[in-house]
């Protein structure tokens, strides 16, 4: 019937596509449920069709909910390709939370297929967000998981250090099931260390507190724990009463580990029928080589008190040479060794970062150096054009008074009173800028009245209509006949041929025109030879005044 309800959730669900963050409401939904309904969440997620999504943001956000359910339901999924594709993709996109999650699920995932020195490395990774992500419950979590890695691979000083991080983070929590299985944590970790008795003292506050909260599963942990002190102290009685409590708390039958030892207790107790019971028991319920190594090392025990010492120390040998291999194993991915290696090069890469830093400043520094350079070597160049641009217009003014000076004639005298104002004007203005000190930027400003006054000899009408008048009357009217013979040219045809016939040089012209000197001497020639292409009747005239 759940079932069926949860299936209509889905379909209700499904009508609405997606939030307004982009991720669909089922993964939004589903991530919801998973405090208090993993199972819940489970089944809605395994409900959507994967396939359909395409967006990296929904697939990754996705395999951190889905690795979650799966955590959460006690599935422990040893495949990382689903939670890779979230790791890789909040790397770059997405918040400290995401990354985070998507960092520690990957952990759990590589610590489920036993690859510890994996797990610790993606912890480690994860550390440094801790900080900014603010969160006590995520990182009693990390460090809860960060003291199991440990566990496994007998490193059980940083065990204990990271279990009491973990308690210290649940602590400042509302999860207060956490906060007691972190203190169990802590108690095993004692126990593995050798103390004994704050082992003991620590198991008997969490079974207090278990009971307190009715957790069966923390209370039987417990009693399982404080079995396994007592044996080891000989308390035949008060071993035996706490499995038959543990088992009686969690209404199934013991383990492993359990069986084995109720036959040890037996065999102190020289009860060769409830040895092999229990023995037999506890066989079969081996799934790996630790605990193929826990039933040969009680067989061992067991030989021994009953003075077979030959079986004994076969078992023994066999326990041993297993655990030898796992210890080969464990050294080959040495957790410490990973761990080290990741703050080594984190610290490579920060040095590394650091001196990059350093040069990209230097070569920041150059390059600003050069721009300077560049930009003054500009400047000097563009002042250099600039004083020559200006020195061409004062010796162009000159080269204009010289030829005006140097004709005797008649259309000479003229032309040089018409245009002996502007001149004049352009005259003092060279003078001043040759004769004065003046800072550069007067000299611009002279040079730009200079220039100015120059072009427009050529710029205005009623100058170029009397030049024309003056030429015609000392010419035998010979700018009236050319426009009346050679009707089809351009304006700036006549007026060029007006200054021809004045005499005025090429780069005299080039100012009055505005025009490059070597375009004066290609327009000349096609003049030249557009009159004689035509013949008009006044063609010699016309030829001979050009030059």
């Amino acid at each position: 019937m759940r079932r069926i309800l949860l299936y209509v959730l889905y379909t209700l669900l499904s009508t609405s596509c997606s939030t307004f963050s982009g991720i669909p409401e089922i993964i939004i939904h589903a991530e919801e449920l998973m405090p208090q309904n993993p199972d819940s969440a489970l089944f809605l997620l395994g409900s959507l069709n994967t396939g359909n999504i395409n967006s990296q943001k929904i697939r990754a956000k996705y395999a951190v909910v889905y690795s979650q359910a799966l955590d959460k339901n006690y599935i422990d999924e040893t495949n990382d390709s689903l939670i890779t594709i979230a790791v890789k993709y909040y790397k770059k996109h997405g918040n400290i939370k995401e990354k985070f999650m998507s960092l520690y699920y990957l952990g759990r995932i590589q610590y489920n297929a036993g690859h510890y020195t994996r797990a610790m490395l993606s912890y480690m990774e994860a550390i440094p967000l801790i900080e900014q992500l603010d969160d006590d419950y995520l990182s009693g979590l990390l460090f809860s998981q960060i003291s199991q890695i440990y566990a496994n691979n007998f490193e059980y000083a940083n065990s204990l250090n990271a279990a009491e991080e973990a308690y210290k983070y649940f602590l400042r929590t509302k999860y207060v099931s956490h906060q007691h299985y972190a203190l169990l944590d802590i108690g095993l970790a004692y126990a593995n260390n050798g103390q004994k008795d704050k082992s003991i003292d620590i198991l008997n506050q969490v079974v207090q507190l278990a009971r307190e909260n009715a957790d069966t599963i923390l209370l039987a942990s417990c009693l399982s724990n404080l079995a396994l002190q007592s044996i080891e102290s000989r308390d035949c009685e008060k071993t035996k009463k706490l499995y038959h409590e543990k088992a009686s708390v969690l209404g199934e039958p013991l383990d492993m580990r359990d069986n084995a030892c109720l036959a040890y207790v037996y065999a102190l107790e020289s009860k060769r029928d409830s040895v092999s019971y229990y023995m037999n028991k506890a066989w079969p319920l081996a799934c790996d080589k630790i605990d193929t190594v826990a039933l040969f090392f009680r067989s061992f025990q067991i030989e021994k008190v009953r003075g077979n010492y030959r079986l004994a120390l076969e078992n023994l040998e066999k326990s041993v040479q297993i655990q030898d291999s796992i210890v080969r194993e464990t050294l080959q991915q040495s957790v410490v060794s990973a761990q080290k290696d990741y703050f080594l090069n984190l610290s490579d890469f920060r040095a590394f970062k650091l001196k990059t830093e350093k040069r990209l400043w230097i070569l920041a520094f150059a390059f600003l150096i050069f721009i300077v350079i560049v930009a003054i070597t500009y400047l000097h160049r563009r002042l250099q054009q600039k004083n020559l641009e200006i020195s061409k217009y004062m010796n162009m003014t000159f080269e204009i008074q010289d030829t005006l000076r140097n004709h005797d004639t008649q259309m000479s005298q003229l032309i040089q009173r018409l245009f002996n104002d502007k001149f004049e004007l352009i005259d003092k203005l060279g003078c001043t800028y040759y004769e004065r000190q003046n800072t550069p930027a007067e000299k611009e400003a002279i040079f730009n009245a200079v220039k100015s006054a120059i072009q427009d000899l050529g710029s205005d009408k009623k100058t170029k209509m009397d030049l024309e008048r003056i030429v015609d009357a000392c010419n035998n009217n010979v700018m009236f006949k050319i426009r009346e013979q050679m009707p089809n040219l351009k304006e700036s045809d006549y007026e060029l041929l007006c200054y021809f016939f004045a005499s005025f040089s090429y780069r005299a012209i080039s100012i009055f025109t505005q025009d490059k000197v070597e375009n004066i001497y290609n327009k000349k020639s096609r003049l030249k030879s557009r009159i004689s292409n035509s013949e008009p009747r006044d063609m010699q005239l016309f030829l001979e005044m050009l030059g």
